[in-house]
């Protein structure tokens, strides 16, 4: 892959300028949802879950077309069982949308705190490997990281196994938070964008 000449990364910029319109309706959109979950966080989650699988649906369609028309790329065979088990995954969660609201942000949960205390054990023993190699101060550092991952990751273990619909609630709010959180930055940087517009 050849990198790309300045002519060409002056086009792609003013492009990105052009259209700074795109990334404020990705900062409303984020604004909106947050809201939305923050407001009505159950049926925001079921409403978002709905559209997660109308989406696998047309998403397992567009792959099995690409698998018969040879456009899809890899292992055919691959792609056919992942293209069914998209258009599965979908009806599934379009067929029963609160039963699957509820195991997606349950597995969601899961997820984090399974995701969490793995990093933390990596980043503990880079902390002990960084120390011969790098110097006490980032190990320390990189130690103190690790053991602050691990410990998040095993309270929300607990939590989802002590009380899985707090535990759900919270990543919803979190996900609120986060999103409105985004779509002000993205909101503001949309306009920093437009600024540059010669």
């Amino acid at each position: 892959m050849t990198a790309m000449s300045a002519e060409e990364q002056k086009q792609v910029k003013q492009a990105i300028v052009d259209h700074w319109w795109l990334i404020l309706l990705n900062g409303i959109a984020l604004i909106i949802i947050g809201a939305l979950l923050l407001g009505q966080p159950a049926k925001t989650t079921v409403v978002l879950v709905q559209i997660l699988g109308i989406y696998w649906i047309i998403a397992g369609i567009f792959n099995l077309v690409g698998v018969f028309t040879g456009s899809a790329a890899g292992s055919r065979g691959w792609a056919i069982v992942l293209a069914i088990l998209y258009i599965i995954a979908g009806v599934v969660i379009v067929g029963s949308p609160i039963a699957a609201s509820l195991f997606t942000t349950t597995f969601l949960v899961y997820l984090l705190a399974f995701s969490a205390i793995f990093n933390g054990i990596i980043m503990i023993f880079a902390g002990r490997q960084t120390h011969t190699s790098a110097g006490r101060e980032r190990s320390l550092g990189s130690f103190l990281l690790g053991a602050f991952n691990l410990i998040i990751g095993v309270i929300i273990l607990m939590a989802g196994f002590n009380n899985p619909i707090v535990a759900v609630s919270s990543l919803i709010w979190a996900a609120g938070f986060m999103a409105v959180l985004f779509g002000i930055i993205t909101t503001m940087q949309s306009f920093r964008v437009r600024s540059l517009k010669a």
